[in-house]
C-alpha cells in the first residue's frame, strides 16, 4: 500500500498542514528540530509527494521555464546553471527550451510555457528577437528577460550586462598597446548587444582620434566556423589585431591563424568577449571581456521567483563587465630600455 501523507504526520507526530508548509517551502514559523523530524519520516517512510495533486491545491507546480537559444553555447550553459542553482537553492525546479537560435521554436515553446506547466519564465530571446518587447507581447504569467535585452519597456524585469562598456573596454586596451587597425568579428549585426558593442568600439576610436571602417567588419554568427572564416577575411587586410565578439569565434580564429602559420601574439593579437572556460586553456590563454554569466542567471532566477511571491524589488539590474588580461595580445609599442 503507498505510503500517505498521513502516515508520515502519525510517524513525525505533526500536523498535514505542517508537513504540507515543508514540502511547498513555506515553513518559516517551523522549528528546525520539527523539519528535522519530518524529513527523518519521510525518508524512513519513503514518501513521495504527489507533485500533481500538490499543484492543484497551491496553484502552484514550483517548476520555472528557461527559453535558452543554445545550450551547446558554453556562455549559455552557464548562465543556465546559474538559473537552475537559483532556483533550486529556494525550492523551484527548471524546465530548459533550447530554441537553437530560431524563431518558429522560440514561439512555440513560449505558447507551451503560457500553460499551466511552470509558475513563471525566464527568456534568453534569439538573435535579433524583439518580441517580448512587442507592444500585444503577452506571457500570461510573469517573466524576466535576461541578457538580450533589445530595449527597455515598463512593467519587464531585466538582467542585462553593458556591452557598450565591454566593446569600449576591449578597443581601449587593445589601443593602448599600440593597435590602431583592429579587425572585428562581430555577432548579427541586427543584434542589440551587438550594436552595443559596436558603439563602445567606436567611442574608442574616437577617442584616439581615429575613424572607423567598416572595411574590417566580419559580420559572424557567434558559432566557431564564423570566427574561423572571420579571421580569413581579416588577415587580408592591413589590422594587427582581432577583437571577436564571443569566445567561441576567437577559438575559430585562433584556427585560422594557425593554419595558415602565423603565431599569436607575435603576427596577430587577438582579443575575445564572455571569458568562457575555453578561453583560459587555449594556447597561448586569451585576453578576453569577462560576463558574469553565472551569477546573472542566479539573479533573474531570484526576480522571477521576488515577482512570484509578490516581493517588491527594482525592474532592472546591470553587471558591469572586467577585462581579463591574458598572452594573446602583444604591445606594439618598444620596450624601454632599463636605466
Amino acid at each position: 500500500m503507498a505510503v500517505t501523507i498521513y502516515d508520515v504526520a502519525k510517524l513525525a507526530q505533526v500536523s498535514v498542514t505542517t508537513i504540507s508548509k515543508i514540502l511547498n517551502h513555506k515553513d518559516y514559523d517551523i522549528s528546525d528540530e520539527t523539519r528535522q523530524r519530518v524529513l527523518d519520516a519521510i525518508k524512513e517512510t519513503k514518501f513521495t509527494p504527489n507533485g500533481l495533486a500538490r499543484s492543484l491545491v497551491t496553484k502552484r507546480t514550483n517548476v520555472l521555464g528557461l527559453l535558452i537559444p543554445d545550450i551547446s553555447n558554453q556562455y549559455f550553459a552557464d548562465m543556465a546553471r546559474g538559473v537552475e542553482d537559483g532556483a533550486n537553492r529556494l525550492g523551484y525546479n527548471v524546465m530548459l527550451c533550447n530554441t537553437d537560435e530560431n524563431s518558429k521554436k522560440q514561439q512555440e515553446y513560449l505558447n507551451i510555457l503560457k500553460g499551466r506547466c511552470t509558475d513563471g519564465v525566464i527568456i534568453v530571446p534569439i538573435a535579433g528577437s524583439d518580441t517580448v518587447f512587442s507592444s500585444d507581447f503577452d506571457m500570461e504569467k510573469p517573466f524576466v528577460v535576461l541578457d538580450r535585452v533589445y530595449k527597455s519597456k515598463k512593467g519587464v524585469y531585466q538582467v542585462k550586462f553593458d556591452n557598450v562598456r565591454g566593446g569600449y573596454l576591449a578597443t581601449k586596451y587593445l589601443l593602448e598597446k599600440g593597435h590602431t587597425r583592429i579587425g572585428l568579428i562581430s555577432g548579427p549585426p541586427e543584434e542589440r548587444t551587438v550594436k552595443d558593442r559596436l558603439k563602445g568600439y567606436k567611442k574608442a576610436l574616437k577617442e584616439f582620434g581615429l575613424k572607423f571602417d567598416k572595411s574590417i567588419v566580419f559580420n559572424g554568427n557567434y558559432k566557431f566556423d564564423s570566427g574561423v572564416a572571420g579571421a580569413k577575411f581579416l588577415l587580408k587586410t592591413d589590422i594587427t589585431a582581432i577583437f571577436a565578439f564571443n569566445d567561441l569565434m576567437a577559438c575559430g580564429a585562433y584556427k585560422a591563424i594557425s593554419s595558415i602559420g602565423l603565431k599569436i601574439p607575435e603576427d596577430i593579437s587577438i582579443l575575445g568577449y564572455d571569458d568562457v572556460m575555453l578561453s583560459d586553456v587555449l594556447d597561448p590563454p586569451l585576453t578576453t571581456i569577462s560576463q558574469p554569466k553565472y551569477e546573472m542567471g542566479k539573479v533573474a532566477a531570484t526576480m522571477l521567483i521576488n515577482q512570484l511571491n509578490n516581493v517588491e524589488q527594482d525592474y532592472e539590474r546591470t553587471f558591469e563587465p572586467e577585462l581579463i588580461e591574458r598572452k594573446s595580445v602583444r604591445c606594439l609599442f618598444p620596450k624601454t630600455p632599463k636605466a
